[in-house]
């Protein structure tokens, strides 16, 4: 069963920087450990994020000890459209463990119900979401 989205013109208009806030400051609450490669300015002025590998890695990873999960998410605003990078990374992580996803604001009542965990079940989210473990 998918979630419903919120609908977009019901939500104030938000930057991906203030969602990314948002997002990052729940995962917190609810005790996950978060990772953001945060862009630096380059001594020619351009704003660059250090990358060694492959560009377009997710905004965040998430991780939960006690619900023993990893969540890789890419981040964008309503109209946000991922990079041909990011649909790449995308496409791998799909198939690995953990859990990849693409979050926008309208996205809001997914993001809690899987941060937040409904039961503290770690299969809680799985089971929702229709994941299997592997291993």
């Amino acid at each position: 069963m998918a979630m419903k989205r919120l609908k977009p013109e019901g939500l104030p208009p938000i930057s991906e920087k203030a969602f990314q806030s948002q997002v990052i400051d729940l995962a917190k609450l609810f005790g996950w450990r978060v990772n953001h490669q945060r862009p630096a300015m380059s001594k020619n002025g351009r704003w660059i994020t250090a990358t060694q590998g492959h560009t377009g890695f997710p905004d965040l990873v998430l991780a939960h000890l006690e619900r023993q999960m990893v969540i890789f998410a890419e981040l964008k605003s309503e109209a946000g459209r991922l990079t041909p990078e990011q649909e790449e990374w995308a496409s791998v992580l799909i198939d690995c463990p953990g859990l990849y996803r693409c979050w926008r604001p309208s996205d809001w009542l997914e993001i809690e119900r899987i941060l937040r965990g409904s039961t503290g079940d770690p299969d809680d989210v799985e089971s929702y979401l229709g994941i299997q473990r592997r291993g």
